[in-house]
């Protein structure tokens, strides 16, 4: 019987001990790959606000700060725009005993500079873990925050003891080159990213039957052209001599230009339909509908994620269109 309760109350440790190695101690941000959740993402704000909006260090307090106490970008010592010096981002946390775990400081990235890759410094209660090279980053985030980017991570060792009862710090600084774009942070107890949030998937058959489709009862073909229209895209200044002159984004910007370059178009996906209705309303709209983007992907920088014009015709009256896109930010 002895034997059976020892066995017991190993296996119940061991199953104590698995609970334990997989927990997030906290979380900053949705692991969403996008950025729309932090501070400097609202009206009038993006990165050229940071000195207004943060003029003095960041800290965060886990349990009474929010993700806006959080600038989505991180400054360093190259953006002339946050006063071309290094910014230390601190965490305040509470552990309820020391920590005879590794724990993982997990930096889930939606993008960050493409060519300027800064020294990352992790300091855990004023103690400097081994630095690491931010990885090359997609930049368009930057400038459209509720845009989704290109997840990156950089997880941060930290060894056991480090973390003690009571009050402890964890502070972030960038020592080289430029910036980065947060999507989270966390602490926890895997050394794997957290898993991504799944991306919202529009109905598009349901936009499509409203309005002067109300009708429509039956979609005959589609036909598509060459191209994409993804929200990826259409938030992407890709084809700006910009992005290609990598150190322009957004260091050389001057903190009092407020004003988004806009993107070149690039080429643009259309869709064609052919539609079957007996409703007169529907009949009498067109049988063909076109539909190509708008917004971000032809005109800049806009807010819109996946802006389109579309275009009806009556059989036997002239082309008419309509757009569901807002103006676009001008071009700087």
């Amino acid at each position: 019987m002895g034997r059976v309760w020892a066995v017991a109350g190993i296996l119940a440790a061991a199953a104590a001990f698995a609970g334990q190695q997989n927990e997030t101690l906290f979380a900053i941000g949705t692991p969403d790959n996008r950025a729309a959740e932090f501070g400097l993402t609202g009206d009038g704000e993006g990165y050229q606000a940071y000195l207004r909006k943060f003029p003095n260090p960041v800290v965060y307090t886990i349990g009474k700060s929010t993700p806006k106490d959080w600038p989505y970008i991180h400054p360093a010592v190259k953006d002339k725009w946050a006063g071309g010096r290094a910014h230390t981002f601190t965490i305040r946390f509470a552990s309820q005993a020391d920590e005879p775990r590794p724990l993982f400081l997990i930096l889930g990235l939606c993008g960050g500079s493409p060519s300027e890759r800064s020294k990352v410094v992790v300091t855990v209660n004023g103690a400097d873990l081994p630095p690491q090279v931010a990885p090359s980053g997609d930049p368009h985030v930057c400038f459209n925050p509720a845009d989704h980017g290109r997840a990156e991570t950089m997880l941060f060792e930290i060894p056991p003891g480090r973390i003690r009862k009571g009050d402890n710090t964890l502070a972030i600084r960038l020592d080289e080159q430029s910036w980065i774009l947060y999507d989270y942070v966390a602490l926890s107890t895997e050394r794997k990213p957290l898993p991504l949030a799944p991306p919202d998937v529009p109905d598009l058959l349901t936009d499509f039957r409203k309005g002067h489709m109300a009708g429509v009862e039956e979609i005959v073909f589609a036909a598509r052209a060459l191209g994409d229209d993804s929200p990826r895209h259409a938030g992407a200044p890709t084809a700006t001599a910009e992005s290609s002159a990598a150190s322009t984004w957004p260091r050389e910007r001057s903190p009092s230009s407020s004003k988004m370059r806009g993107a070149a178009s690039e080429t643009p996906a259309s869709t064609t339909m052919a539609t079957r209705s007996s409703s007169p309303t529907a009949r009498a709209m067109a049988s063909t509908i076109t539909s190509t983007p708008s917004g971000p992907t032809a005109r800049g920088c806009g807010n819109s994620p996946m802006g389109h014009t579309t275009t009806w015709s009556r059989p036997g009256s002239p082309t008419a269109a309509s757009s569901s896109s807002p103006p676009a930010p001008d071009a700087a």
